[in-house]
């Protein structure tokens, strides 16, 4: 069982073996982790009050926007992502974790940073926040009111995805028989309320499409890692 972050250590040079490559690994299934999707937030007495506002003031005041996440993080792929997708120069500096990033952006010390959908509620709640936009396909249960990045109209779908991988080069027949163990999760009282208390639910996924959900998600990986300047030649 394995996440995200072993693409991104692969595409910065950090890794040695290829996720994506099934001669390394066999994708069997998908499996939601009850993590949420990040959040694009702003401070409340920001100017901008809506995505579309925020990127128009990136675009008339180049490089001024600061962006705060970690190095190598989620938060630094999401800015660039969002930077190359809606064509914005913003300024990325290095604040941390999540809670010493939220700490920076209250501060005032940065203008922007990618923060959990749940975090982002609570500082929504409180009025401290003023949550932009989700990076999920779909808008989050904590903030059902934001939209998404994507329908906004920038292609920007990154959340951290869990897989269970198996050798490299699997019989099919095996494969698929491991992931219909997955289906009968589904049904499973324990499972149902475990995921009920992270306002998630298990969706049955085959194998096929499991495999598509991983190597799509690898590919962006190693799409925001070239633009982080990580060595990915291995």
């Amino acid at each position: 069982f394995y996440h995200s972050t072993m693409a991104i250590q692969y595409y910065q040079d950090g890794y040695e073996f290829n996720p994506a490559d099934p001669a390394n690994f066999t994708v069997i299934a998908n499996i939601p982790n009850g993590g949420t999707s990040d959040v694009l937030c702003v401070p409340s007495s920001a100017e901008y009050k809506t995505i579309e506002e925020f990127i128009d003031y990136c675009k008339n005041h180049p490089g001024e926007v600061t962006f705060g996440n970690q190095n190598g993080g989620f938060g630094q792929l999401e800015c660039l992502l969002l930077g190359s997708r809606a064509d914005i120069d913003v300024k990325f500096v290095d604040a941390g974790g999540q809670a010493d990033t939220i700490v920076s952006l209250l501060g005032g010390n940065i203008d922007a940073c990618f923060i959990s959908a749940d975090a982002a509620s609570q500082y929504q709640q409180s009025g401290d926040m003023i949550p932009l936009a989700t990076c999920d396909s779909e808008r989050s249960d904590y903030l059902p009111e934001v939209p998404t990045l994507s329908e906004s109209g920038y292609d920007v779908v990154f959340k951290p995805t869990m897989v269970l991988l198996g050798p490299g080069n699997m019989d099919q027949a095996l494969v698929d028989e491991i992931n219909k163990t997955f289906d009968a999760m589904a049904e499973d009282e324990e499972t149902v309320t475990a995921y009920g208390n992270m306002n998630q639910s298990y969706t049955p996924c085959s194998a096929t499409d499991a495999k598509k959900i991983w190597e799509d998600h690898c590919a962006t990986i190693k799409e925001v890692c070239e633009l982080a300047g990580y060595d990915v030649s291995n």
